[in-house]
């Protein structure tokens, strides 16, 4: 070897593989001493409120939605609606349901509407009238003499040249708590005009102070969260199931409320 020139040395190749693969091995020893140390730290406070606040939270949600699956497959309940599909000389309309009253009292004491029905989709040049309250507006104890009748007759004679459709959507024992859940759904039907006849039962209807029909709640918004559950099948077991032990207290005692 010329002077001047220092010597290389070269490694063979399967030395430099084995120096390679024994620093990938020290390389994986401390990353799973790493991730075991991690492991083996404890969990904090917060973490387990943030585990708790899911199962506390998270759980019954889940719960709930399952047995409302189960509940809507299984075909349990009825539907909420004030108002359901129809089928009138081929075309398709809307009909008073017998079943909304369930909502607010037990199937025995639920009051219906007069029936009606109405198309669907508005019908061209039409004002589409709806009346809303409780018996005085349904004509009670003769429907024949409901307040819907002698509005249309009234604009009818006044305005000749216009087609005028009023649906009477009222119903015995009701107040606002009740008509709020009806003009809701028939405000998807292209109403012109909305006469509220009402004020009678604001003490004895659903939800008031005096009632005897439904649990009386001060709170606005518990009585608007409890409407809400008995548009749900879960919310309709549960009133079911409610009605039933009412109805096993109430028979387990005397005339004089003394138990048998």
């Amino acid at each position: 070897m010329r002077a001047g020139r220092k010597a290389i040395s070269v490694q063979p190749s399967s030395h430099r593989s084995k120096q390679f693969k024994r620093h990938n091995l020290s390389e994986k020893t401390k990353t799973k001493e790493q991730g075991q140390k991690l492991d083996r730290q404890p969990l904090t406070s917060r973490r387990v409120w943030l585990f708790r606040g899911v199962a506390i939270f998270i759980g019954p949600i889940l719960f709930l939605c399952l047995m409302e699956l189960v509940l809507w497959i299984a075909g349990y309940g009825f539907d909420p609606h004030p108002t359901i599909k129809c089928r009138v000389a081929g075309q398709s309309y809307r009909g008073d349901n017998v079943k909304f009253g369930w909502r607010f009292f037990t199937p025995i004491l639920a009051r219906e509407f007069e029936p009606f029905a109405f198309p669907a989709r508005k019908p061209a040049e039409t004002c589409r009238i709806f009346v809303l309250g409780a018996s005085a507006a349904q004509g009670i104890p003769n429907h024949s003499f409901c307040l819907g009748r002698f509005l249309q007759v009234m604009l009818q004679k006044q305005f000749p040249d216009v087609h005028f459709e009023v649906i009477t959507a009222t119903m015995a024992a009701i107040n606002s708590h009740v008509v709020v859940e009806i003009a809701k759904d028939c405000a998807r039907y292209e109403p012109d005009l909305f006469v509220v006849y009402l004020g009678n039962n604001e003490v004895i209807g659903p939800f008031g102070p005096g009632t005897v029909l439904t649990p009386f709640l001060s709170n606005l918004h518990i009585i608007r969260l409890s409407i809400a559950l008995g548009t749900t099948k879960t919310g309709q077991l549960l009133s079911n199931l409610f009605g039933r032990y009412r109805s096993r207290q109430g028979d387990s005692k005397g005339p004089a409320g003394t138990r048998r």
